[in-house]
């Protein structure tokens, strides 16, 4: 969840981008106006990154090489693990289940391999990030490349019709005919699923029982992960020989 305040007169723009996860954004003073395109749309939009698989999700995965994401968000080494562990407490489970001392103490040894594989690559992270958050703060005062995250355009619906033509000729197509615009007014919200782009203007609005403009502008979002029906059964191995339904929370940190 995250708060977004502002002031304006005139029309302030996020500029045309998309975010890796649902969204319910919730305006409560001013006025939002979105213009949105659906992740299919992606090569027509110019992202400063390069789209190399859309999920049936919508979730869009940029790089090269193999997909280090799954289709909710997740890496792909974490969901690994999570579905050693979940396989090893099925295991666990069944063998109590039977009363074999023998499968037991396989399923235990199996379980504690799991859990400090875990363990090792998770402190391996936190070195890693560490090392790399001390390297950016190094060469923060002498970076001069773009930083520009990968899921932003360098197209703009607002630049002139000319440039448009020129540059971005596949906007200008995409833009005439997959544009959706929408008007979001305070009490009233909008979903935004995964990769969906959106170019958001803050606008001023009135109160209620107001004549006039007024330039604050406030909005609420609440951030989900995107659902993924191959991401596996995440029940505990408990749950699945009880036949219960699956959880909301699944893998522990993931």
């Amino acid at each position: 969840c995250c708060q977004a305040v502002g002031a304006t007169t005139q029309a302030s723009s996020s500029g045309l981008h998309h975010d890796f996860h649902d969204n319910m954004y919730c305006v409560l003073k001013g006025r939002k106006r979105f213009r949105l395109f659906h992740p299919g749309c992606v090569d027509s939009l110019y992202t400063v990154g390069r789209a190399r698989r859309v999920f049936p999700n919508g979730l869009i995965d940029y790089g090269k090489g193999p997909s280090k994401i799954r289709q909710d968000g997740a890496p792909m080494p974490a969901a690994e693990q999570c579905e050693r562990r979940w396989e090893a407490e099925l295991l666990l489970a069944s063998a109590q289940e039977q009363g074999d001392e023998s499968l037991i103490e396989e399923a235990e040894e199996q379980m504690d391999q799991v859990l400090e594989d875990m363990l090792e690559s998770r402190l391996a992270a936190s070195t890693s990030t560490g090392r790399k958050q001390k390297r950016i703060r190094q060469e923060d005062a002498h970076a001069d490349d773009d930083d520009t995250p990968p899921s932003f355009c360098r197209v703009h619906p607002n630049m002139d019709q000319a440039t448009i033509q020129k540059d971005f000729s596949a906007f200008a197509e995409a833009r005439s005919k997959w544009c959706i615009e929408a008007e979001v007014l305070p009490g009233t919200m909008l979903y935004l699923p995964a990769s969906w782009f959106h170019e958001v203007s803050s606008l001023p609005g009135n109160d209620v029982g107001s004549k006039s403009l007024q330039p604050q502008h406030a909005a609420v979002n609440f951030w989900f992960h995107p659902p993924d029906a191959k991401a596996g059964d995440k029940r505990s191995a408990k749950e699945q020989l009880q036949g219960k339904a699956p959880s909301a929370d699944g893998c522990d940190n993931l």
